[in-house]
């Protein structure tokens, strides 16, 4: 059985007690190992400290009907009162959400013996219990195991030198009927061979079976700007729900300020405001929150379809832990994204060694496709805005700009709000070499000429395969500070290389400069042409 399959009341209950346990849906965890549990087979769980690990615990055995078993009671044991603490409070939470909720026994939680007594008598449906206190009970004969024909266990990691698994293998020893066994534990290795000796055929479910499941680990390299790539990757990609982790507040405010000038819904989540608006803007259009540290996945329940790493790598159980946080098997794509900048590459190779996961590179959007995604983040904005409100604006423009220049309008706009991205003509708008026979073209406004006489053709070993375009080229010269826009005339690009004319007076220290530096995820090699042999 898979989740599909399960039954449709059981799946909209599902999400409904996710919510108001303050999850948006259920995890990946959950809809992978709820169909096996209702099946009723043995199963042994690897849950890698997944937040959603409880609630996939509890809230099948609220929805059975009898129990998971159909002649029997549900027994919830674990080693520490904590987790019984957590497991009764999180009761509390669902229980009203049920029209029918079932009656519950924390045992162990520091709670007087007396109290439990009295809790025992009532018969209730589900038990959670410390191993301590339950054996206690089966000592004093206060309670028949046999009577619960369900047992889910949560081992923990130390469960042989903590004594745990001795403890499991005495109370299960008590019940000589026909269970089900269903164990959560951290690490599928460290789990104890003693107590899956009591289970029958068990299902072996590993980490990677629920948690990589339409994920994506994407790498995208060669930043000129980061926080503009980051901005241009989230829009092209109509990426929405977006988990973004950087190093420092710095950071955070750079990615704020990208975000915000792109139009995409962002903020920057501080510490203890999980209940404040900012996890709204996750139901917005792609709408992201910030973290200038790492989120702890065992502590932090929402969750997301986007992980994006801005300025580090992650090392592996980071990174494995994260992955806790996408909101699996949703119908659109999940991605970890990682940028790499030519500074991190060792990180990476190391973590795609010690993750042995599939990641695959992706190239940068060109302008033209991150400006789309921008469009459409309009189209829907002015989908979803009052009409009144942009009513007077129509008549405004309806009544003052010509028919003919109302679609100029709108470009000059965006314009203004993006900047000039190089896309509004596909032919170059650089200054050409003067052709022979023809007069030159006028001065520029340095007041030099582009005259071929005074140019110094270069080669850039950079090209078409690299997604570069001229105004990519001219400002990577005028960022060195060594050369001006007027110093530039043609500019040719060829699949694996490109040549450029300039200033002569200014090549040299513009060679200086940019060659072997790193540029789209290449060192440059940047030379004075070679001129063609003249043919005899």
């Amino acid at each position: 059985m898979t989740w599909k399959k399960l039954q449709p009341f059981i799946k909209k209950r599902t999400e409904q007690l996710f919510a108001r346990a303050g999850f948006r849906k259920p995890g990946s965890i959950a809809k992978f190992t709820m169909p096996l549990i209702f099946s009723g087979k043995d199963i042994c769980i690897e849950t890698g400290g997944a937040p959603e690990t409880e609630l996939s615990i509890l809230i099948p055995v609220l929805l059975s009907k009898k129990g998971l078993h159909p002649r029997g009671r549900t027994m919830i044991i674990t080693q520490s009162p904590q987790a019984v603490q957590r497991l009764f409070s999180l009761y509390e939470t669902l229980s009203p959400g049920l029209q029918k909720p079932k009656s519950l026994a924390a045992l162990g939680n520091n709670s007087q013996v007396r109290k439990e007594l009295k809790q025992l008598s009532a018969k209730p449906q589900i038990i959670v219990t410390t191993t301590e206190r339950l054996i206690d009970h089966i000592r004093r004969k206060n309670l028949k195991t046999s009577a619960y024909q369900t047992v889910v266990i949560l081992e923990p990691l130390d469960s042989k030198s903590s004594g745990f698994d001795k403890d499991i293998e005495f109370i299960l020893s008590k019940n000589r009927g026909k269970q089900q066994i269903v164990i959560f534990t951290e690490e599928l290795a460290h789990s104890s061979q003693e107590i899956h000796n009591f289970m029958r055929r068990p299902v072996m479910v590993h980490r990677n079976d629920w948690e990589e499941r339409n994920v994506q680990h994407l790498i995208y390299r060669g930043l000129a700007d980061r926080a503009e790539s980051l901005a241009a990757v989230i829009a092209s990609r109509k990426m929405q729900q977006n988990c973004i982790l950087c190093s420092d507040k710095n950071n955070a405010q750079r990615i704020l300020r990208a975000l915000q000038s792109s139009t995409i819904p962002v903020e920057i989540y501080r510490t203890g405001n999980r209940t404040d608006s900012s996890l709204n803007i996750l139901d917005r259009e792609f709408g992201s929150l910030v973290f200038p540290f790492n989120p702890d996945p065992g502590q932090f329940q929402q969750q997301f379809q986007h992980i994006i790493y801005y300025d580090f790598i992650p090392d592996a159980q980071t990174y494995r832990a994260n992955l806790s946080l996408l909101e699996g098997f949703s119908e659109a794509p999940i991605s970890s994204v990682l940028f790499e900048d030519g500074t991190n590459h060792s990180g990476i190779k190391q973590l795609k060694e010690k993750t042995d996961m599939s990641f695959s590179e992706d190239t940068l959007p060109s302008n033209e496709e991150a400006m789309k995604g921008h469009l459409e983040n309009l189209i829907q904005k002015i989908r979803e805005a009052d009409p009144e409100d942009l009513h007077a604006y129509k008549k405004l423009i309806k009544k003052h700009v010509p028919i003919f220049l109302r679609a100029y309008v709108g470009a000059y706009l965006l314009r203004e709000k993006y900047g000039d991205k190089g896309f509004s003509s596909g032919k170059d708008k650089r200054k050409r070499a003067p052709e022979a026979g023809k007069k030159s073209a006028p001065p520029s406004p340095s007041g030099r000429s582009s005259d071929s006489s005074q140019m110094s053709s270069l080669f850039m070993g950079v090209g078409k395969n690299r997604k570069v375009y001229p105004k990519d080229i001219t400002e990577l010269i005028t960022g060195t500070g060594k050369a001006e826009d007027s110093d530039i005339g043609e500019i040719k690009i060829l699949d694996n290389y490109s040549f450029v004319e300039v200033n002569t007076g200014k090549a040299k220290g513009v060679i200086d400069a940019l060659n072997g530096v790193t540029f789209r995820g290449r060192k440059l090699n940047v030379n004075f042409a070679r001129k063609r042999k003249s043919r005899r």
